[in-house]
Order: C-alpha cells, then structure tokens, then sequence
C-alpha cells in the first residue's frame, strides 16, 4: 500500500517538473543578416536585433546638391522577418531569419511658387512745364522653382516684365496763351498788392502757396479765391523733396492742402516742388495723391531782385505760346516783381497774348509738345 502511494508521488513530480520545463524560455536559432544567434524562445524581433549589436537608422534629408540638410529625414528602417516587413514586436520562431535595411536617404522635394518682381524706379521723358502719366507702373511676374528645405533655387523664369512708371514732361501750347504764377506767398505785404493789380488788369493767376505761411494767412486764401485766381500747393515748409521718401512727400503736401481747405474749401489741384527740386519718384507720389504738376518755362529770377526793367525784359525775351511764367510774392521783398507787372500785362496784351489759368491750360483742347 505505501510502495503505491509512492510510485504515484513520483509520478506526478515528474509531470510537474515536465510541466515547468516546458513553461521556460530556452534557446532557439535565428538567422539576423544571415548570421546565426541563439535567443530565448519567447523572445522578439527587436530583442533578436539587440543580441546582434544591430541597431536601426532612419535615412538623411539631403539637399538638391547632395549636401546634409537634416540627419534622420530620410527614409525609415526595415525590417524583414522571412522576406516580408514585420514590427520589432513580432515573436521569432526557431530559424526565423531575419534581414534588416536602414533608411534610405532621400532629397528634399522641388517647391515652385510664382513671385511678384517689384517695378523699377518711375521714368522722366521729355521736355516742358507740365508733367502728366504716359504709363502707370505694373509689377512684373516670375516662377521660382527651389528646395522645399533648403531654399536653393534650381530655376527661374520671368513670365512677365515688371514696368515702370513712365513721366512725360511737356508743353502745351495752347495758341496765344500765357499763365501767370507766384511762388512762396502768401505774404501779408505783397500777395494782397499783387492781387490788387491782377484784379485791376483782369488778369487770372495761380499762386503756389507754402502751408507753414498759408497757415497764418488764412484771409489771404479767402482773397485769393475771391478774386478769380487758383491755388496750388508748394509744400508745407518749402523743403527740397527730390530725395524724400513718399512718408515726408505725403506730410509736405497734405500739410498745405488741410490748411487751404480749411481757409476756403476748396482742395490744391496743382503742385509745383520748392526750387525746382524734383525727381521721378516725387513726381509719382504727387501725382498718386491726385495732383497736377507744373514747372514753368518762362523764369525771369525775379527771386534775385533784378530791377523792374529786368523781370519784364527776361519775361517778354522767353515769350512764347503756352508761356508758364514763375514769379514770387514771397519768401523776401518783391517791389521789383510787384512794379513789373503793369509792363509785363500790357505789353503781352500788345502782342496778342491772353491770361489763363492753369485748369484752363489743361483742360481746354491741344496739341501737346515734348
């Protein structure tokens, strides 16, 4: 009876110690990269790689050139367990063979993206009083093809020319016509005298008025206008603008037009730069805020204080049809301006010749001249 039992206890020890065995890991074969190695049987594929010092790369990111652009941004490793892609955590199998592909490096993709080419710097052509638009600039059209990475530009087409702001300076002759204009007023002294005369000779004129004077002589605005004649707009401060950037060309301009429109509700339609100062670019700026632009083509430097005789000589010497004659009312004594005017009105008369204004110069029908 006890030999029984004992058998029966031997027994199934012996199952049980079966029973363990078969629940531990033990070593099986597997093939990495085909060499051999020996793993746990429960083991995985990453645990395979890792017995075989085998760790795993993604590829580089290059640029067009082939130069190194970001390590690591290539391709992805992979990992082939019997000729087909498996994860890391994928059990092996006894003489599983596994083989392993670091990533590829791969190049940065082309990017093409269509870029706006800024047009060149307006033009001036030609001759004369009087500057108007032959052309508005248009901006030009390019295709940038490039490294979506690096930037590097592999091509470039233009696909439309930028063009400039072409000015057209000119006369216009408009038969047996003359202007008369006056710089640098209002002043309190000569302006109302002036006007006095005009009135008296019925005679039109343009005075170009400097805001920062305009601006303490509002009346003398009003007497202006009252008498028939027009306004225009030579800065706020008599600055020379030709290299000013359009910030301070727009505060010169709009400085003056705020202060004539408060005195007498009307706006400046025409511009003339301080001292003939100008540039292409200027003369865009005035033109984009709405302006006319007129120099001039008759200059007796009365701004010398020459004698009477002289200003009405130089003036009749220069005479000719479409006449924009710069004088001043300001900016110093004008007796020799002012005690010229009679002979010049009545001699220009006696020649033929009529008195207009700007507006009338350029609005009335014309041949225009370079």
């Amino acid at each position: 009876m006890h030999k029984g039992h004992n058998l029966m206890g031997m027994v199934v020890l012996l199952l049980v110690a079966q029973l363990v065995l078969c629940c531990l890991p033990f070593p099986i074969p597997v093939e990495v990269n085909g060499r051999r190695v020996d793993v746990d049987s429960d083991a995985m594929v990453g645990e395979a790689l890792a017995a075989v010092g085998i760790e795993l790369h993604r590829g580089d990111l290059l640029g067009l050139e082939g130069r190194l652009l970001r390590e690591g941004g290539g391709g992805p490793p992979l990992v082939l367990l019997n000729g087909h892609p498996a994860p890391l955590s994928k059990k092996v199998k006894p003489y599983d063979e596994i083989s392993v592909r670091n990533g590829l490096d791969v190049k940065e993709t082309l990017e093409e993206r269509a870029e706006t080419i800024y047009p060149p710097p307006p033009q001036l052509v030609g001759r004369g009083a009087f500057i108007d638009i032959k052309s508005w600039e248009e901006g030009g059209l390019k295709m940038r093809v490039t490294g979506s990475v690096s930037r590097e530009i592999v091509d470039e087409r233009v696909l439309r020319q930028p063009m400039p702001t072409i000015l057209k300076r000119m006369d216009m002759p408009l038969d047996g016509a003359v202007a008369l204009t006056f710089d640098d007023g209002p002043d309190p002294r000569y302006t109302p005298l002036i006007l006095s005369m005009l009135r008296e000779k019925g005679v039109p004129a343009t005075f170009f008025v400097i805001g920062r004077e305009a601006g303490r002589y509002p009346h003398i605005l009003q007497e202006i206008v009252a008498s028939g004649c027009e306004i225009g707009n030579h800065s706020y401060s008599h600055a020379y603008l030709g290299d000013a950037s359009y910030n301070r060309i727009a505060e010169e301009l709009d400085g003056t037009q705020q202060i004539v429109l408060q005195a007498t509700g009307k706006r400046c339609r025409w511009f003339r730069p301080p001292g003939g100062d100008s540039s292409p670019y200027l003369f865009q700026v005035a033109l984009q805020r709405g302006y006319r632009i007129a120099l001039w083509n008759v200059d007796p430097w009365d701004w010398e204080r020459p004698k009477p005789r002289s200003i009405w000589r130089r003036i009749l010497r220069q005479m000719r049809p479409g006449a924009v004659v710069v004088m001043h009312d300001g900016g110093g004594k004008r007796d020799g301006t002012l005690r010229a005017l009679p002979t010049i009105i009545d001699e220009l008369r006696a020649r033929g010749y009529r008195f207009v204004t700007l507006d009338e110069f350029y609005e009335s029908p014309k041949q225009i001249s370079n």
